[in-house]
């Protein structure tokens, strides 16, 4: 990992330890949580990319359009509005990753039967065989999984099922108030 250093723990923690003398008064765990997911996301977010580019010369973002699809049932096909509403991007950008993909062979687009003048991407057979091969990669090897698994079961089971209902509550309120 590029951007993971050894001593990135003890880096956070003695950003805590300055908050805390700067801020005494203050109850300060959101911050020190907010700070925390933030790095967890930049490594995991970095290895990720790291390792699509030196596996498949894919681009992280890409792939997760090819994920997209794989997860979407057994053909393997959404509309642009699916992916970017799933994905949390722009028009724009599914329209670029697609013509990308597209050039690759890894998506075709095809016209939507149910929407006139509308289309829909689908993954095609070497499109399926990259995303499980990505799949198999993320879910079996690398610094990531090699952390996690560090970890025993009952602890994953339990932070994981904290950040799925942080992320429904925060989830919620955003919908509510945008």
């Amino acid at each position: 990992m590029s951007s993971s250093r050894p001593e990135e723990s003890t880096d956070i923690r003695a950003t805590f330890e300055q908050w805390a003398q700067e801020r005494p008064e203050l109850e300060l765990s959101t911050l020190y949580f907010s700070i925390t997911v933030l790095r967890l996301a930049k490594i995991i977010e970095d290895d990720f990319e790291k390792r699509c580019r030196a596996h498949h010369d894919l681009g992280a973002n890409d792939v997760r359009v090819l994920l997209a699809l794989r997860r979407s049932g057994d053909r393997y096909m959404l509309r642009p509005t699916d992916i970017f509403q799933s994905l949390l991007i722009t028009a724009g950008a599914v329209t670029k990753q697609v013509d990308r993909l597209s050039a690759r062979g890894l998506v075709r687009r095809r016209p939507d039967p149910a929407h006139a003048g509308g289309t829909l991407v689908q993954l095609t057979a070497k499109g399926i065989a990259m995303a499980d091969d990505i799949v198999n990669m993320v879910a079996g090897e690398g610094h990531i999984h090699e952390a996690l698994t560090g970890l025993p079961q009952s602890q994953r089971n339990k932070s994981l099922d904290l950040l799925l209902k942080l992320l429904d509550k925060l989830s919620k309120q955003r919908t509510a108030h945008p």
